[in-house]
């Protein structure tokens, strides 16, 4: 068996290192094209998290908080569930 992902073009996912841990997993690489963010899934997740962690940060400075980055990165990083995935991936592919 093998798994296609999609990528973007960043120039790590070309590296060799990465090369070669694509042929040792079986992964076949699909690449996207370059910077677009409505056909690729995983920047839909990352805008939800990313929405979540800087409403929380503002929350803080607003009220005068402290603000803890590790905590608020992990729970930000919670929102990312297979359901997610399964949507954001379902209006990617729309």
């Amino acid at each position: 068996t093998w798994l296609a992902i999609f990528m973007d073009q960043l120039g790590v996912h070309k590296t060799k290192e990465v090369v070669q841990r694509y042929k040792e997993l079986d992964i076949v690489k699909i690449e996207n094209v370059s910077y677009s963010p409505e056909f690729n899934p995983i920047e839909a997740c990352f805008s939800q998290v990313k929405r979540l962690y800087c409403r929380e940060r503002l929350n803080c400075l607003v009220n005068n908080k402290d603000f803890d980055v590790d905590r608020q990165i992990k729970s930000a990083m919670r929102l990312i569930t297979e359901d997610l995935v399964k949507a954001c991936a379902n209006k990617s592919m729309n």
